[in-house]
């Protein structure tokens, strides 16, 4: 398999999804099947390979409002903080902070980052539909009893 720098990163991207949802097994299967994947989008990738792992994942698209009062956590989100290809990060947690929200999340390079809920906004929320602005999440679910979630997730 080809790697060019946003494969390779998108392929971090996966590992650090699966082992904070999983365990660190699951990545071998999952390299495997990013390999036979390589010409899908990354939306069409990650979804597959996470229901081949025994998740049910939800893709959901919505506004700001939405996501703090639903509050979904831990999720993960397609996050887009460049002019480049966006990336998913998990959204461990949204929390309020004073006059308005924060936003904890687990990069794969940088580790956790907290961001002010405007900076959050500014990179989550890139899909313009009927004068709103949305971003995108995946929700995981366990689709067996035994496996369980990670520790982290409550």
């Amino acid at each position: 398999m080809k790697e060019t720098g946003s494969d390779l990163f998108e392929q971090k991207c996966l590992r650090n999804i699966i082992e904070y949802f999983d365990d660190i097994d699951s990545w071998e299967i999952a390299k495997k099947m990013y390999a036979v994947l390589e010409e899908k989008g990354p939306i069409f990738r990650i979804k597959t390979i996470l229901e081949a792992l025994d998740y049910n994942v939800s893709g959901k698209t919505m506004i700001m409002d939405d996501l703090i009062n639903i509050n979904p956590t831990p999720c993960v989100i397609y996050y887009n903080d460049s002019e480049d290809q966006g990336y998913f990060l998990i959204l461990e947690q949204i929390q309020k902070k004073e006059e308005c929200y924060e936003f904890l999340l687990k990069h794969p390079e940088d580790g956790h980052m907290i961001l002010t809920e405007q900076k959050f906004s500014e990179a989550w929320c890139y899909i313009r539909h009927n004068k709103k602005c949305k971003g995108f999440l995946f929700i995981l679910e366990m689709s067996s009893p035994k496996k369980a979630l990670h520790k982290n997730v409550k």
